[in-house]
């Protein structure tokens, strides 16, 4: 697995008329995986799928595209759905998240990546809910944590955070992100004040 990606996964209903919508599978992260898969590179995704018929769909679209799906887990809460209403203005999106199979997604310990993995991607809308939230974030500050250490294979790890442009979100993330990051920086700034030597 040279490329992880997690976060979301959802059905993307989007609207072919009057109160008429087209499903697929969605979530930025997924579609992502589903690219680079299709590209050729080693890919892996790291969700939690609902059992149902949406659940279902999901995972056979990732196993169909070649996506390594071993750190996918299952669960019987519903699957996250998204709706996008187009007037030809402006997208409208109703989003339905709360107490879905992915936004549940909590697992102990949390997983870890093979020794190959040279790219970490994750987002986007799995950063507004819990417990997927704190899980997705603590996952990758784990992973950073362990390219920072000389004697970690993982030296080289790319870890990328993945945003999405519907309103509203940017302030959101930054509310998500913002206890984790700051409490991981001045744990930082604290041991570079321990070292000898530093003033």
């Amino acid at each position: 697995m040279k490329v992880a990606l997690a976060g979301e996964a959802l059905i993307d209903f989007t609207s072919v008329g009057d109160l008429r919508f087209q499903g697929y599978c969605g979530g930025s992260p997924l579609n992502t995986a589903i690219a680079v898969a299709r590209l050729g590179q080693q890919c892996g995704y790291i969700t939690q799928l609902s059992t149902d018929l949406f659940g279902e769909r999901l995972r056979r679209h990732l196993e169909d595209n070649g996506v390594d799906t071993r750190f996918v887990l299952s669960h019987p809460a519903p699957t996250s759905l998204a709706f996008v209403d187009r007037d030809g203005e402006a997208n409208r999106y109703q989003f339905l998240l709360q107490g879905t199979a992915d936004s549940l997604y909590a697992p102990t310990p949390l997983p870890v990546l093979p020794s190959e993995t040279a790219i970490l991607l994750f987002g986007s809308v799995s950063l507004l809910v819990e417990p997927e939230a704190t899980s997705v974030t603590a996952l990758a500050m784990n992973h950073r944590d362990r390219t920072r250490s000389k004697y970690s294979r993982l030296a080289t790890t790319k870890i990328f955070l993945s945003m999405t442009r519907h309103p509203g979100f940017y302030a959101a993330c930054a509310d998500a992100l913002n206890e984790h990051l700051m409490e991981r920086r001045l744990h930082e700034l604290e041991s570079l004040d321990a070292r000898p030597g530093i003033d």
